[in-house]
């Protein structure tokens, strides 16, 4: 590829006289695809080489002439695997261009000839100079089908298939037109895909779904931007093409790149007073507390937050990302009343996100250079702090809702930069909101609600939230985390005057325990604790709940919020910290 390529790039005062087009709808320098088709390629040819090299390829923001070096243009790029196919052609055929006009490329970069002669010549033959006009072009039919040969001592055969976009031209690309065209069955390197193979025509598309085995390398599509096929009947045949297997009307689809492996259901993690030791309960590990040093590369906090810090930066540009703290990195102090704390985050194509509810300030920096910097950097040893970190589907925003009764101070945010389902879901009027200057008139000054948990099908766990303005001032565990729930409750808040008293008065109470207790071998007290959390006492359900929030009397005039789960096991560990002796206790 670099010989190739530095054909140009090595070619000092002779570039001038280079004959270059070359096309990409994500081209370089550009931070989404600019196109529907999806064409990529280069090609080159020089006024005394008689051939030109038509180079086809799978690969976003390639080439970039502004960069001095062939060996360079690879630095940063690589997304996900790519295919490179170059052809020597005959440099005055210019079939190529036609074919590249039914594909309606995206041209970025073409270069004429200084001197006048062949090369500038065929430059300017009519093929070209339509594909490079931006007039449209008024065409016979809809499919262009040419056959080329290469150049040199061993001809091959190209076969052109290309079809222009509009309402008479629909249908899958390989079955309406490849396997027609090469007279043959075909076997197209899918993967899993929602069309299925096709198997009742003269000619068969079946899907390859892999994995495959490249040299010592497992591929899967997932992971791959090209599409190739191969005849499986008559004459031997590759072909190489960036259209995948779509029902659409466009001959070219833009596909998009950046994943996220999302985390386990569940994670809660308590740090104590010392910042390093931490203590664990995850949805495998859920009987009790387990220890681990939370800035290790194998907790769950450095794996989950490792989800977005190790991305590449093109695939960190297909994250849809919002982080909010009242005490942002750095601050110097709280920004708001408001004590709401979380991170929402999901990529393209998991199909759920990662909510991390937390209590600690100044937390998540994510200009940091890798997980274990992001958490020294909150400089969490000055209190004991809670993380709760819940799959949920994407397309459900209730968090920013949530959040926005909050008040939360969004600090960070980024949308997907290509158009999809990720960006799709990141524009939805809720997390705009959210993200907006205005506030909207709302129907009422607090909020509650549930959803599910996402990623376990087989077991999902209920989640209930409950969120409320400052201009409702009531205790929100009394007001509404009481009416949520319908069960008593038990909450961490510590004691004191500055904190309402256990409520005994009704049918369903609320006793506060203000401790000390003990998880692991680390002692905990509310006052060296950012968190609040409570659990359910009697009923049907048995929930955790956890917050920024206690129930200390001026709270009642700020905003807050709690996030809910439904789970027996955490239920239970957190039991045996909410015991009588150090509980409040309702008569």
């Amino acid at each position: 590829m670099v010989l190739t390529l530095d054909q140009y790039f090595k070619a000092a005062a002779d570039k001038v006289n280079a004959s270059i087009i070359a096309y990409n709808n994500l081209p370089p320098g550009a931070v989404r695809p600019n196109a529907e088709s999806t064409a990529k390629g280069l090609v080159a040819w020089g006024a005394d080489t008689g051939k030109a090299f038509w180079y086809i390829h799978t690969m976003h923001k390639f080439p970039d002439f502004n960069i001095a070096d062939a060996s360079l243009l690879l630095d940063n790029l690589i997304e996900k695997a790519a295919l490179f196919m170059c052809l020597t052609i005959d440099y005055k055929n210019t079939a190529w261009a036609k074919a590249l006009l039914f594909e309606k490329p995206l041209i970025y970069f073409s270069q004429k000839p200084a001197a006048v002669g062949d090369a500038q010549a065929v430059f300017l033959e009519e093929d070209i100079t339509n594909l490079l006009n931006e007039s449209p072009i008024t065409f016979p039919n809809n499919i262009y089908s040419r056959n080329v040969n290469t150049t040199g001592a061993t001809p091959i055969v190209i076969h052109h298939i290309a079809r222009y976009s509009s309402k008479t031209a629909q249908g899958d690309i390989y079955s309406r037109l490849i396997a027609p065209a090469l007279q043959s069955s075909v076997r197209v390197w899918t993967g899993p895909t929602k069309l299925n193979s096709y198997c009742s025509g003269m000619y068969k598309i079946e899907n390859v779904e892999g994995p495959i085995q490249i040299k010592n390398h497992e591929l899967t599509k997932q992971y791959d931007t090209s599409v190739w096929s191969v005849t499986t009947t008559g004459e031997k045949k590759f072909c190489l093409s960036n259209v995948e297997r779509e029902l659409l009307k466009r001959s070219l689809v833009s596909l998009c790149a950046g994943d996220m492996i999302m985390p386990k259901m569940l994670l809660l993690t308590q740090t104590g007073p010392g910042g390093i030791d931490s203590y664990v309960i995850t949805d495998v590990n859920n009987t009790d507390w387990h220890y681990v040093t939370i800035d290790n590369i194998t907790s769950p906090l450095i794996e989950t937050l490792d989800q977005y810090m190790t991305l590449t930066d093109p695939n960190k540009a297909e994250v849809a990302l919002v982080a909010y703290n009242s005490f942002p990195p750095y601050f110097r102090r709280p920004v708001s009343q408001s004590l709401s704390k979380g991170l929402v985050a999901w990529g393209e194509q998991s199909g759920y996100a990662f909510w991390m509810v937390h209590t600690i300030s100044k937390f998540p920096n994510l200009h940091e250079a890798n997980s274990p910097a992001v958490y020294a950097f909150a400089e969490a040893n000055e209190k004991a702090a809670m993380i709760m970190c819940l799959s949920i589907e994407y397309q459900d925003s209730m968090w920013a809702k949530v959040a926005y009764y909050e008040d939360a101070v969004v600090f960070y945010y980024r949308s997907p930069k290509t158009p999809g389902p990720t960006q799709s879901a990141f524009n939805v009027p809720d997390i705009q909101t959210l993200l907006g200057d205005t506030y909207p008139s709302l129907p009422s000054s607090y909020y509650s609600s549930s959803m599910q948990t996402a990623g376990v099908p087989s077991n999902p766990t209920n989640i209930f939230v409950a969120a409320k303005y400052g201009s409702f001032p009531q205790d929100i565990y009394m007001s509404l985390v009481l009416r949520t729930l319908k069960q008593s409750l038990r909450v961490w808040t510590g004691r004191g005057p500055q904190v309402f008293e256990s409520l005994c008065n009704t049918n369903i109470t609320i006793e506060n325990v203000y401790g000390e207790t003990t998880i692991g071998k680390s002692i905990f007290s509310a006052e060296v604790d950012t968190a609040r959390w409570s659990i359910s006492k009697v009923g049907v359900g048995k929930y955790f709940c956890l917050s920024n929030s206690g129930r200390e009397r001026y709270l009642s005039n700020h905003p807050s919020g709690v996030v809910c789960i439904e789970n027996e096991a955490v239920h239970n560990i957190f039991s045996k910290c909410a015991t009588d002796d150090i509980t409040q206790t309702c008569p």
